[in-house]
């Protein structure tokens, strides 16, 4: 029977058994799982439209940054060979942001560009129009107390959980603590005692999740033109449940 996160090695991979009786396998994604990745992500979202093309690239890319960034990655949860889960996670987000600039990233950008995997260079030019638009969590503009004047979350010495995503078929058994367990433990292994995550202010069950996992909302935020709240945890907390059996 698998024992707690926090009881297994840090590099993973991990088991957590689900409410229904299932096991979640959950290890750090590669270059290999951004395309399920995509397609989950593209799936959840229902009114893309004309945009679809361009946001797959967009995410695409996105997923790539966080795979290669140090101190970075995407979470993912497999059950029964399916993706059940991901999320994003940066120990430090600022280190995100500089690896979206970097050689490596613009090579691989462009080898995607020209194989036609972003739909060529119209789709490309799309491609980065929306990723201006909807930038990245750790670009977030928030107002949050005791830091004074709105400033962005890459620039906070504190770890980011980001995009915690579940599959509507596993919903409501698991999935998302043990996404969210991952991140936090990898996180801390990088020496962050402090993790920053963003939600809408609408997404009332995303909020109660967060809340019974410690976290609290500690400043407003604007992200993709949303209203989002900044919420906070230290690590050393040990709020909410950590069992093999959620």
């Amino acid at each position: 029977m698998p024992g707690t996160i926090s009881e297994q090695p840090a590099a993973g991979p991990w088991v957590r058994r689900l409410a229904d009786g299932r096991e979640v396998h959950l290890r750090l994604a590669t270059p290999r799982d951004i395309l399920p990745i995509v397609e989950g992500r593209v799936a959840a979202w229902t009114d893309l439209g004309q945009a679809e093309q361009a946001y797959c690239g967009y995410y695409r890319l996105k997923a790539y940054i966080y795979i290669i960034a140090p101190g970075a990655g995407i979470v993912t949860g497999w059950v029964e060979g399916r993706l059940a889960g991901f999320t994003f996670y940066a120990a430090r987000p600022a280190q995100v942001r500089r690896t979206t600039t970097s050689g490596r990233v613009l090579l691989w950008a462009a080898g995607q560009a020209i194989s036609g995997k972003l739909g060529g260079p119209l789709a490309w030019w799309q491609c980065l129009r929306w990723g201006s638009r909807h930038r990245d969590p750790s670009a977030a503009s928030a107002v949050v107390e005791g830091h004074g004047p709105a400033m962005q979350l890459s620039t906070m010495p504190r770890g980011l959980v980001a995009t915690v995503q579940t599959d509507v078929d596993f919903r409501r058994l698991g999935v998302g603590t043990a996404l969210i367990d991952v991140a936090e433990l990898l996180i801390q292994a990088e020496g962050v005692q402090e993790v920053a995550l963003l939600v809408a202010t609408d997404n009332k069950a995303a909020i109660r999740l967060y809340e019974k996992r410690g976290y609290q909302a500690a400043g407003l935020g604007r992200q993709g033109g949303k209203d989002v709240f900044v919420m906070w945890k230290h690590l050393g907390a040990t709020s909410g449940r950590n069992e093999s059996h959620p």
